[in-house]
């Protein structure tokens, strides 16, 4: 017999399996496939059969056939058009890009896409519709701005201003349509506040407010996303809302009058944990 607290007990396993281990000889799971080493960095972004990944000072990308590095940078993003990957990431003197003809497995050499915008941070955004391709970057003071390729990525036209705010997405229709979402009002209040907003910017007109007026709001960690539903004529935003506590929700907006108006479903339970 014991005695003991109430809450305070917990069973304890006889005997746990082993865990894959990378030392040779090692003992591993049966129920895990053996590990295989794609890339060191973080935030995948997936495009077809390639990954692109952020490793710091590097970019490497996996194709088929292996692994390419591309080159120094920050903030990957890869896009497919007209059999091509492109690739673009942010580096000190503004956005370069690298095209691929083979799945990733090799890659032209960087380039830049276009003149830098000064203090431009925001993370580069590549969207295609398989012919029109659009390259994003920009910053707070100049919103984000968009090129246009229509040459599979070899060459893109001059930068226009899409939306404001530096954090967004964006999503081509089968016309060719950019269609730009942005969280607006800068990192004050950064946390979750209502100085914040999220504005849907429709193909050459104007934007529209998709978040509620009194919607605390994040900026970090929190970029929102877009989708649109051509056969259904409905766009879609996803982005986060709560407060400086960190209970934030997912809230998925949706419209059928091209932004005039939103329907929102906030999904969770006012989970700490994001993503």
């Amino acid at each position: 017999h014991a005695c003991s607290l109430p809450n305070l007990t917990a069973i304890v396993p006889r005997q746990c399996p082993a865990i894959p281990s990378p030392a040779p000889g090692g003992a591993t799971d049966p129920s895990f496939a053996p590990a295989e080493a794609i890339a060191l960095g973080r935030d995948p972004a997936a495009a077809g059969g390639a990954v692109l990944f952020d490793a710091g000072a590097l970019v490497a990308s996996r194709g088929p056939t292996g692994t390419t590095l591309l080159g120094e940078g920050d903030a990957p993003a890869i896009a497919e058009v007209s059999g091509h990957l492109v690739a673009a990431w942010r580096t000190h003197g503004g956005v370069a890009l690298a095209r691929s003809t083979d799945r990733g497995a090799s890659w032209s050499p960087p380039r830049s896409l276009g003149d830098d915008c000064g203090d431009c941070d925001a993370h580069p955004v590549l969207v295609s519709n398989g012919v029109v391709l659009y390259a994003l970057d920009g910053g707070e003071a100049v919103g984000l701005r968009a090129r246009a390729s229509r040459d599979g990525g070899a060459t893109f036209g001059s930068a226009v201003t899409v939306a404001r705010g530096s954090a967004g997405g964006a999503a081509v229709d089968r016309a060719g349509g950019l269609h730009v979402v942005a969280l607006v009002g800068g990192v004050h209040g950064a946390y979750g506040s209502a100085m914040q907003r999220i504005e849907y910017t429709p193909p050459g007109g104007d934007a529209h407010a998709v978040s509620l007026a009194d919607e605390k709001l994040p900026t970090f960690f929190a970029t929102p996303a877009i989708a649109v539903d051509d056969d259904r004529r409905r766009i879609w935003i996803a982005y986060v809302r709560g407060g400086r506590d960190a209970t934030w929700d997912l809230v998925i907006a949706a419209s059928r009058d091209g932004g005039a108006t939103w329907t929102r479903t906030a999904l969770g339970d006012g989970c700490a944990l994001r993503a």
